[in-house]
């Protein structure tokens, strides 16, 4: 058979970019986010187009989406505005590919057309058989090395794209794009033509009378192929690896065929077919010793078998390719090695045995001359069925190796995700519109500047200098092709072509604007974050805010959801993630309903119908600036009760007429105390009731103070103050120094003795555990926890943990041991919160988890009524059935807890039991702290209300009018008497 000629690689060129594309869009990326609250249907879509002028321009025909039952309900059809009109590279989630699937492809991929043909090839540069298997042995044995090599880098970087990725975090940016365009434009395209041509030309020969082939049927059918493997992959990854699986079949029965019956002929000495040499089979025979006429000299001996090397070296490829859809794997540490390790010795193994085979059945001279040996093979032991059967074994088994390579060319969007190759971003929004988009509410520009690893670092003396040694800081820019409303936006990345510079960074910077300041016309590929200044490993922080969503989403994988919905949310609600949050608590693959980015990223369905509208057009609209949308989003804010329980109204202390800034006192004994340099956190809860102060700085949303010896005078003077607890944001941002300067002085006035205990609100345990290890100050905040117990007060990190999750890392027990050290007790509270923790087992599991680590569970609070209450509440009932399943679930050490707790107006009530009194259904009730002492621990009862939850939404019990309590507390929202000290405080 003749051989193969390479197919022109240019039309597969573009193929392979359609595979790419296809590849992304899988079933398993078709389904929609969840937004059962929002009933957003089409014919509300048209009412928003009419409303803005066609702003929002529907594409002219629509894709019918599958619908999950985890991602919208059956009634609804949200595909309009949940696409926004876009068509978006998607991914593949990560986590769907099992060891075996890891080693059909890499197997399938090895077990292709060369074995098939290329002894034939090493045969020619040998003198005779042994030397031909020292060959393969050899050549497999060397492969196998390089393959360890890999092993090491596919655990190290555990993402989708293979060598590209190693080679980019290795060597930088600018030669993993060398690497793409090569791979994407020459060595997958031709290596894709060849196969399927061999494919083409062992089906047509097993299958066509000899009158019809031709080099255009080869062609026709090596484009049917191409195209039916294509579509296989489309259809998403299960379907492509499920595929690669029957093929592997296929190929390990063809490869281990020619084994079993050549070693039976070997053994036994009988021929199977007539067709078979009728010569005896002997050792002597099988193995012909006749040296090779063309072998004269040494050097010449030498190069041809480097030659034979060289066909043996290229049927091993393609154990690199698992590196490919390393992110794709669910356990890529364990099962990378298992994967390569095992393909290589069933392909090692395979490889020997069939050409020892093939060297008992044929002679050595047929297999220099015959280009398809397994079809000679077939042909000498089964003869002309046999002929057949293996041209269809052999095309079967290139059929195989092209659906390998397609199914891990696919995984080059990672090239595209990281931005080192040309992405291309659909847009719905014409090119005008796109034009006057506003720029993004929080510029993060100045960052760049901030020489700090950390928020805890609170003061810079960085340079530009500086911020060049130290960051990794990519400008983009863009080229727009614009007709009718189609807008693609192409990436290059001026850093790495050494055009961004001081200049470049200072004209953005002036104007105000980041590189991704405009919403629709720039989507982040690579996130611009301040990484590792300190060099300490895991331990550097990046902070993402909402312009790093759609980089976010890319990065990770998440194509099935549309990144405007969430910078809706994010326009209203504050917005702070960070690397540790997103790389080792949030579970990508299973987002929008993963507990961990329900808790740190703001959802579409926080928003009511009405007010998603309002921030979707105020975005859009072309006449926005950075002012339209922040007056939209305080709006929208002030409907929200940014400030329950009477923060500002009830809690701030009055004293001669003038209000304590950056203080609260509820509670006789308690003093809450609001440092300004802590005013943010490592990352935001969107459930957070303090989230107004986040908001927006300066304004009057917030609590803060900097006045460490009015802090002191305040405790002076109230003798009946035990308790200080400092909170937030959070003050484990602040410098260890910071903190120290609000702490010393209480702890060395004679005056501020009676206060007996210091507590420190935190969310940093569970979102950034590094403060404690490895931060630059991290030993400097344990001796002042040190410093706190020796003076004799005790100390309590009031650790805020929300998931169970947030207890599994390594570094927070490390982190929670060395508080522990210091003599410091650590208390565990959070609230019930829906979507994230709203089931027994997950707080079951989170206290006894606590206790095991020497924690103490202390509270479970109802989410407060402000924000997006009605998205985050759970009913009191089911709160209570929660807090009972739980309870009855943990160990006697764990039943420290209290709950479930409202922190309402008048004081902290816990919901007690629900029980049947006079005849009558109630809630019971009980005052765990209140505003007036003598509260404290009283009992009172409200109307069972299954759907009730806030005490706003209970009514009293009994025929009561109004609470017990009311009255007094209505009288005291003027003049609080704290104190039988006779001291009289004024709110």
């Amino acid at each position: 058979m003749e051989t193969p000629k390479l197919a022109k690689p240019t039309g597969t060129v573009l193929g392979l970019l359609l595979i790419i594309a296809f590849q992304t869009t899988s079933d398993e990326h078709r389904v929609l986010p969840k937004l059962s609250s929002l009933s957003l249907h089409p014919s509300r879509i048209s009412n928003l187009e009419d409303e803005h002028q066609g702003i929002l321009h529907r594409r002219d025909s629509s894709v019918e989406l599958p619908k999950s039952s985890s991602s919208i309900s059956d009634d609804e059809d949200n595909s309009d505005l949940l696409a926004g009109g876009t068509t978006a590279l998607r991914g593949q989630r990560q986590g769907s590919l099992t060891y075996l699937n890891g080693l059909s492809l890499v197997v399938g991929l090895q077990i292709g057309s060369g074995i098939f043909s290329a002894p034939s090839e090493v045969s020619k540069h040998v003198p005779n058989a042994p030397a031909a298997i020292a060959v393969w042995l050899v050549a497999g044995l060397l492969v196998w090395t390089g393959a360890l090599a890999f092993i090491e880098l596919g655990r190290a970087i555990p993402k989708n794209g293979g060598i590209q990725e190693y080679i980019r975090q290795c060597y930088g940016d600018i030669y993993a794009f060398l690497f793409s365009w090569v791979w994407i434009a020459i060595v997958k395209p031709c290596s894709i033509a060849v196969i399927s041509t061999i494919f083409a030309e062992h089906l047509n020969s097993a299958v066509l009378p000899n009158s019809w082939t031709s080099v255009w049927v080869n062609k026709l059918v090596a484009l049917i192929g191409i195209t039916l493997i294509t579509m296989v992959n489309c259809l998403g990854t299960n379907t492509g690896a499920n595929a690669a699986n029957g093929f592997l079949v296929l190929k390990l029965f063809g490869l281990f065929s020619i084994v079993a019956i050549g070693i039976f002929i070997g053994v036994s000495g009988k021929a199977l077919s007539e067709t078979q040499p009728t010569k005896p089979v002997t050792p002597e025979t099988a193995f012909n010793t006749t040296p090779n006429a063309k072998l004269p000299g040494l050097w010449v001996t030498l190069g041809e078998y480097v030659t034979a090397f060289f066909g043996a070296l290229f049927c091993y490829g393609g154990w690199e390719t698992v590196g490919f859809v390393a992110g794709d794997m669910r356990d890529p540490q364990r099962d990378l090695s298992r994967v390569i390790n095992s393909a290589m010795a069933i392909v090692l193994f395979g490889f020997v045995f069939m050409n020892l085979s093939l060297y008992i059945v044929l002679p050595m001279d047929t297999i220099r001359d015959q280009k398809t040996v397994a079809v000679t093979f077939g042909y000498y032991v089964f003869g002309t069925p046999g002929t057949l059967i293996y041209s269809f074994v052999v095309s079967m088994s290139c059929l195989g190796a092209l659906n390998s390579n397609v199914f891990a060319t696919g995984r080059l969007y990672a090239m595209v995700l990281n931005g080192t190759i040309a992405s291309f971003y659909v847009d719905s929004l014409s090119a005008d519109a796109a034009r006057c988009l506003p720029p993004l509410t929080e510029p993060h520009l100045d960052k760049f500047f901030h020489k700090s690893s950390s928020p805890s670092t609170s003061k810079s003396t960085s340079t530009f200098a500086d911020v060049g040694q130290n960051c990794n800081l990519n400008v983009d820019m863009t080229s727009r092709l614009s007709t009718r409303g189609f807008r693609a936006t192409m990436f290059t990345r001026r850093s790495l072509l050494g055009s961004f510079g001081p200049s470049n960074f200072a004209s953005n910077r002036s104007v105000g604007r980041s590189p991704y300041s405009q919403i629709a016309e720039i989507q982040p590929i690579s996130l611009p974050v301040v990484r590792n200044i300190r060099g300490k490993g895991k331990g550097y922080y990046e902070m993402y805010t909402k312009s790093h969503i759609p980089g976010l989403f890319k990065r990770h994988g998440v194509f099935h959801l549309d990144p405007k919905l969430y910078l809706a949310a994010a326009h209203v609600f504050p917005m702070r993630n960070n690397n540790y949050v997103c790389d080792e608590l949030i579970d990508w693959s299973n987002v929008p309903d993963d507990p961990m980015f329900q808790l740190t990223f703001p959802q579409p369905e926080m928003l009511n119908n009405e007010n998603l509208r309002k921030m979707l057009l105020a975005m859009a609209d072309p006449a926005a600036n950075k002012c339209s949308l922040v007056s939209a989003a305080e709006d929208i804010r002030r409907g929200l009760n940014p400030h329950p329980a009477g923060q500002k109204r009830l809690n701030v202390p009055i004293l001669d007429g003038v209000p304590i800034e950056g203080m609260q006192h509820k509670y006789k004994e308690t003093v809450l105390f609001f440092p300004s340099e802590g005013q943010f956190c490592h990352a935001y809860c969107s459930y957070c009731f303090r989230w107004a102060q986040f908001t927006s700085v300066g304004s009057d949303q917030q609590f803060k103070s900097s006045d460490a010896e009015g802090l002191h005078d305040y405790i002076a003077y109230h003798k009946f103050v035990k308790d200080l607890l400092f909170t937030g944001g959070d003050p484990m941002v602040m410098q260890a120094k910071t903190l120290n300067r609000y702490i010393t002085p209480l702890l060395e006035s004679e005056e501020t003795n009676h206060l007996q205990t210091i507590r420190i609100g935190t969310k940093s345990l569970a979102y950034w555990p590094y403060r404690f290890t490895t931060d630059d100050d991290a030993k400097d905040m344990l001796n002042l926890f040190e410093k706190i117990v020796k003076s004799g007060k005790h100390l309590s990190v009031q650790a805020h943990f929300t998931h169970p999750r947030e207890l599994s890392t390594s570094v927070v027990k490390e982190a929670m041991k060395l508080i522990q050290m210091t003599g410091a007790t650590i208390r565990c509270q959070s609230p019930l919160i829906r979507h994230v923790n709203d089931s027994g087992s997950v707080w079951s599991t989170m206290w006894n988890e606590q206790t095991k680590l020497g924690a103490i569970p202390y509270y479970m609070f109802v989410e407060r009524d402000t924000g997006a209450h009605e998205y985050f509440s759970v009913p009191l009932a089911r709160a209570l059935e929660v807090f009972n399943e739980a309870y009855s679930n943990l160990a006697g050490t764990a039943r420290t807890v209290r709950g479930p707790s409202m922190s309402a107006d008048p004081g902290k009530i816990g919901v007690v039991a629900v029980s049947e009194i006079a005849g009558e259904k109630v809630f019971v009730l009980k005052f765990l702290q209140a505003r007036k002492p003598k509260w404290v621990n009283e009992v009172f009862y409200a109307k069972y209300d299954p759907n009730a939850t806030w005490l706003d939404d209970l009514k009293p019990a009994f025929g009561e009018k109004e609470w017990f309590y009311e009255q007094e507390f209505k009288n005291s929202e003027k003049h609080l008497d704290i104190g039988s000290s006779g001291q009289t405080w004024t709110l």
